[in-house]
C-alpha cells in the first residue's frame, strides 16, 4: 500500500492540479473517499489512475534531488548488499540495498520519509549511502521475492531453523502457483480459498458451477495432521497471495482488491483478487480473465441465423440502444466485446465505461468508473457526449439518470451498449418504466434486447442417453405428450477429458428481442408485460426456454443442465 507523508503528498496534489490530470473538486472528492476508506491520499490517486507509479517516482525523483532508477531483473539486486541489513530492517523501512562496494553501498526507496533513516544505513553497512528513487511495485516485488519465507510464517510464533522456513517458504509458493496452474488448465473462471473453523476449502468456478478441489491439489505437499496442507498452512497462503497482488499484508480488517500477472509455463495470466476478511479469517477469490473472450466475434457465440441478423443489424445501425440482459456470469460482457469487436475501425470513436476494465481492446478508450471518488457511470457518460464519439459502452444501467443520459445519447445519433440484471428481454422493458423512463423514449431510443445464459454442454468424450428422463418429466417443461414419446435426452457420465463432471464447454441460450413498429405502439400504449410479450411471439421472438428446449432435443445440453439454467 502507497503511502506519503502529508508533505510529498501534498505537492504531489498540486503537481497532478498544475498538468490539469485532476480537478480541485475530483482531489477534494478523493480526499473525502480516501479518509472513509482510511487509506494514503496518494494510494486513492494511484487507484484511481490520476497518477501513475512510475511519474510518481518521477515525481518524487525530481523533488528531492534524487537518481530515479529501475530494478526490474534478479540480477539489479546484490545478494551481498541486500544481506547486509536485516530483513525487519528492509521491510519496516521499505528500502532495498542493491549495490555494494568498499566504499558506498546503494539504496533504493519509494518514499521520501525513508530518508530519515539513511544514517542508520550508514552506520550499520559502514559505508557511505548514495540514495535512489524506484517504483513502490518494484520494492514489494524484490521483498516478495526475498522475503516470501518470513511472511510466509508471519502467523507461527517460533521459528524452527533457517533450512526449514526456506523449505516451508518454497511448499507454500509452490503450492499457491499450482493452485493457479491448475485452474487455468482446468478451464476455470474463479479461483476461492476459504477459511473454517475446523477445515479450508478450495473451490473452482468451471463453466459456471463452482466445485471443491482436494486430492490433486494435495499431491506432493506435507500435512502434520489430520488437516489439509490448505488448512494447515491457511495465513502463510493467503499471505503469498496477497503479496503477489501487492496488497497490505498487515491489514486483516477491511476488504482488499488487487491484480496479479501470473507467469504460467505457457503464458503470462491475469488475475483479479479480492479479499474479505470474516470470523474464520480472509477468504481470497481470484477471477481469471479469459483474453479470449475479447477476441470472440458475434459469428461465434452461438445465436441462431436469425436473431444473428438481428443482433448483426443493430450494432451496424449508427444510433439506437442495444441492451444485453441477464444474471452474474450469464456473458453479457462477451457477448458487448464482440459487437465493439465488430464496429472498431479507425473511423469510429468507441468510448466504454466500465466497473471495473476487465480487458484492454485496441483502439477504444475504456474509462474505470469508480463510484467513491464521483466517477458514477452517469459522470463518465456525461464526458463521453463531449468527446464525439459514434459508439459508447455502459458497463451496467443502475439508476435513473444514468438510464435518461444513455436514451439521450441514443437519441442524438449514438449507438448505445450496455446491460440491465433482468429475468428476460420483455421484462426489461418494464424494468425501464419502473425505473422512471417515459415510454416514449423508450419507444424512441431502444432497437434490440438480448437476454442471455449460459449452460454446459454435454462432454462429447463420455455423451450417453440419459435412461433417468422420462416423458412425463419432458412433458413438465413444455414437450408435447407427442415430444416427450420421441426425444432422447442425453448426460455425461464423466471422462478424464472433462475431469469426470460430465460437461465441457458452454453455449450461450439466447432472446432476442427486436423493437418492431407494433411493439413501439405497445409500449407507447402502457401495455402489460404479457401483450407485448403476446405480440413478440407472433412476431417471431424465440425465448430462451424455447432455445434451450432446442438444444436439448440436439443433445448439446442435459436435462439436469437445462432445469438449472432455466429454473422450471
Amino acid at each position: 500500500m502507497i503511502c506519503l507523508s502529508e508533505d510529498i503528498t501534498e505537492k504531489i496534489s498540486s503537481y497532478l492540479l498544475d498538468r490539469e490530470s485532476i480537478t480541485l473538486e475530483q482531489l477534494n472528492q478523493a480526499k473525502a473517499s480516501a479518509s472513509e476508506q482510511q487509506c494514503c491520499l496518494i494510494q486513492e490517486l494511484v487507484e484511481s489512475n490520476y497518477i501513475t507509479q512510475e511519474e510518481l517516482a518521477d515525481e518524487i525523483s525530481k523533488l528531492y534531488d534524487l537518481k530515479r532508477i529501475t530494478l526490474h531483473k534478479a540480477g539489479d539486486v546484490e545478494d551481498e548488499a541486500y544481506s547486509l541489513l536485516s530483513e525487519d530492517f528492509i521491510t519496516e523501512n521499505h528500502v532495498i540495498p542493491f549495490s555494494l562496494s568498499k566504499k558506498t553501498i546503494k539504496v533504493a526507496i519509494s518514499d521520501p520519509a525513508a530518508l530519515s533513516v539513511m544514517g542508520n544505513i550508514k552506520v550499520l553497512s559502514g559505508r557511505k549511502v548514495e540514495t535512489f528513487v524506484v517504483t513502490f511495485k518494484e520494492i514489494s516485488d524484490i521483498i516478495v521475492k526475498r522475503t516470501s519465507a518470513q511472511f510466509g510464517s508471519v502467523e507461527k510464533s517460533k521459528s524452527t531453523g533457517t533450512e526449514e522456513d526456506e523449505e516451508e517458504s518454497s511448499e507454500i509458493i509452490r503450492y499457491v502457483n499450482q493452485i493457479i496452474e491448475l485452474a487455468v488448465s482446468e478451464g476455470a473462471s474463479d479461483i476461492h480459498i476459504e477459511p473454517f473453523r475446523k477445515d479450508s476449502r478450495l473451490r473452482y468456478r468451471v463453466d459456471g458451477v463452482l466445485s471443491t478441489q482436494s486430492e490433486k491439489i494435495m499431491t506432493g505437499f506435507s500435512v502434520s495432521s489430520e488437516s489439509s496442507f490448505l488448512h494447515e498452512h491457511y495465513a502463510a497462503v493467503t499471505t503469498r497471495v496477497k503479496i503477489m497482488a501487492t496488497l497490505d499484508i498487515s491489514e486483516k480488517r477491511l476488504p482488499q482488491d488487487g491484480a496479479i500477472v501470473f507467469k504460467s509455463k505457457n503464458a503470462n495470466i491475469d488475475l483479479r483478487i479480492s479479499v474479505l476478511p470474516t470470523n474464520n479469517g480472509e477468504r481470497v477469490v481470484m477471477r481469471i480473465l479469459d483474453k479470449g473472450a475479447i477476441s470472440m466475434s458475434i459469428d461465434s457465440l452461438g445465436f441462431d441465423a436469425s436473431d444473428l441478423k438481428k443482433v448483426k443489424s443493430a450494432v451496424d445501425a449508427p444510433q439506437g440502444m442495444v441492451l444485453v440482459t441477464g444474471p452474474t456470469g450469464s456473458g453479457k460482457t462477451t457477448t458487448q466485446y464482440a459487437a465493439l469487436q465488430r464496429i472498431n475501425r479507425e473511423g469510429i470513436n468507441i468510448l466504454t465505461a466500465e466497473d471495473p476494465v476487465e480487458y484492454n481492446l485496441d483502439g477504444i478508450a475504456q474509462v474505470h468508473v469508480k463510484e467513491k471518488i464521483g466517477l458514477t457511470f452517469a459522470a463518465a457518460l456525461r464526458s463521453f457526449l463531449r468527446q464525439d464519439p459514434e459508439v459508447i459502452l455502459v458497463g451496467e444501467i443502475r439508476d435513473k439518470e444514468t438510464v435518461d443520459i444513455a436514451i439521450k445519447a441514443a437519441l442524438t445519433g449514438h449507438l448505445v451498449l450496455s446491460t440491465l440484471h433482468t429475468n428476460d428481454s420483455v421484462s426489461t422493458i418494464t424494468r425501464l418504466l419502473n425505473m422512471g423512463v417515459e415510454p416514449y423514449l423508450i419507444s424512441s431510443s431502444l432497437t434490440l434486447i438480448i437476454a442471455q445464459r449460459l449452460a454446459r454442454k454435454i462432454c462429447l468424450s463420455c455423451k450417453v442417453v440419459d435412461e433417468s428422463v422420462t416423458g412425463d418429466m419432458l412433458k413438465t417443461v413444455g414437450f408435447s405428450s407427442e415430444e416427450a414419446t420421441r426425444v432422447k435426452t442425453y448426460t455425461g457420465k464423466g471422462c478424464d477429458k472433462c475431469n469426470g463432471r460430465g460437461n465441457k464447454g458452454r453455449r450461450g441460450i439466447y432472446e432476442v428481442l427486436k423493437i418492431t413498429d407494433r411493439i413501439k405502439e405497445a409500449i407507447l400504449d402502457s401495455s402489460s408485460v404479457f401483450e407485448i410479450q403476446k405480440i413478440a411471439e407472433d412476431e417471431g421472438l424465440v425465448t430462451m426456454k424455447e432455445c434451450a428446449k432446442g438444444h436439448l432435443q440436439e443433445g448439446e445440453i442435459s436435462f439436469e443442465e437445462f432445469h438449472r439454467v432455466m429454473i422450471v
